[in-house]
């Protein structure tokens, strides 16, 4: 009698997966494999009749039922009559109209009842402080607290303008804040030279009264935006929870540590070549496979240094780097990403690449592209998403919430 039960990478990581993978045929390297081959949701499949196991390979081979994928390549258990094994993955309509195109068969009956059954929102969740992000797409607000910020430099440079600029994306439903006080804007696209770097003193001196300020007067988690580990120290003595490194620590490898010291949450961004130049003509052999080997060698220097696992969250890095094509394709393929098996957070708010799509020059003018963009990652299974403009983003994800199951 076939059993089918989905798969989370969790499962992928856990200790039986040697001989899993050795029944599958599919590499020890599981997780660079599946970050770059497997679409959402993966059934495992169990008990197959020879009968059963044969009809899967026909259907795969006669691509009755598209875009559903098949491990391994030849279904075991038709050959000895040993009950069989296979891995199928796809879209959830994909794997419906596979169950319909097997029904009445037991098999189809049994694919029937565990997608009726699946996870009604399997997203790792990201833990910051003691607070376990919720079971949906959770909203960062931000708080620019730099004179040169692209969408908002100099407007909540005094600290008491960004405590209220907080406290206000605090009640419009934004549940964690992200305080910046280093503009990174790139070079070589529309800003020009791009940023420019200050020192860790004065760094300090922007965010750490906002932080301690906020801190007291706002229960929502706190995350302080640098590279530098420095930053990090004062601004988790000041009452941040979550450092968020868009270097990936390749900036300052010194920053894992003082996060995992401080008992802090780590989001690790990916970056392409240098904040002056990566927006000249940026280009991949393999956009996916690199961006994905970027953020699990930084995830392995984060557990390397102490950062505990629950506390890492993934970052593609919209905007650095990469021209519009690119953050097209890995807003298109963030599943791959969440294969990594870390929480996925997606920045796009206000970028170049929706000015460009939709010829808003100006920041403040993309509200309707970065919400748009904010749903379609939401819907593509990122667990936070960035914004700047927190009520219109919370009231577009309820609506992504209702249509998920959250």
């Amino acid at each position: 009698m076939p059993l089918a039960r989905f798969l989370s990478f969790d499962d992928f990581q856990a200790a039986p997966w040697g001989a899993l993978a050795a029944v599958l045929r599919v590499p020890l390297t599981a997780r660079e494999y599946l970050a770059e081959r497997l679409p959402p949701l993966h059934l495992l499949l169990t008990g197959l009749e020879p009968e059963q196991s044969r009809t899967l390979r026909r259907l795969r081979e006669s691509a009755e039922v598209p875009g559903v994928e098949l491990y391994p390549q030849l279904v075991l258990g038709d050959r000895d009559r040993a009950p069989g094994t296979a891995l199928l993955s796809g879209r959830l309509e994909q794997l419906d109209r596979l169950a319909r195109a097997l029904a009445p068969d037991e098999l189809g009956r049994c694919l029937t009842r565990a997608l009726g059954e699946r996870p009604r929102d399997a997203r790792p969740r990201w833990k910051v402080g003691a607070t376990l992000l919720p079971a949906r797409t959770a909203v960062m607000g931000v708080v620019n607290v730099t004179p040169d910020s692209f969408s908002d430099g100099g407007r909540f440079l005094d600290p008491a303008a960004a405590i209220a600029h907080g406290l206000q994306l605090a009640a419009e439903g934004a549940d964690l804040l992200d305080i910046g006080g280093e503009s990174t804007r790139p070079g070589g696209g529309v800003y020009g030279a791009g940023m420019s770097e200050v020192s860790a003193a004065e760094e300090i001196a922007r965010v750490v009264p906002v932080l301690a300020g906020l801190s007291r007067q706002c229960p929502l988690p706190l995350s302080v935006d640098t590279r530098k580990a420095e930053v990090a120290r004062a601004a988790l003595g000041a009452g941040a929870v979550v450092v968020n490194d868009i270097s990936g620590l390749t900036h300052d490898p010194g920053l894992a540590r003082v996060a995992a010291q401080g008992g802090a949450s780590l989001c690790l961004m990916h970056s392409k070549g240098s904040l002056g130049n990566m927006q000249v003509q940026p280009q991949y052999e393999d956009l996916l496979g690199e961006v994905a080997v970027f953020l699990a060698a930084g995830v392995s220097r984060a557990r390397e240094a102490g950062v505990e696992p629950e506390r890492i969250c993934v970052d593609p890095g919209l905007g650095f780097g990469k021209t519009v094509e690119h953050n097209l394709a890995l807003l298109q393929r963030l599943p791959a990403l969440a294969a990594l098996g870390y929480p996925v957070l997606v920045g796009a708010s206000r970028k170049s690449f929706l000015g460009k799509l939709t010829g808003n020059p100006l920041p403040s003018e993309r509200l309707q592209a970065s919400v748009a963009a904010a749903v379609a990652a939401a819907m593509r299974g990122a667990a936070v998403v960035r914004a700047h403009d927190v009520r219109a983003t919370v009231q577009a994800l309820r609506v992504v919430d209702a249509l998920l199951g959250s």
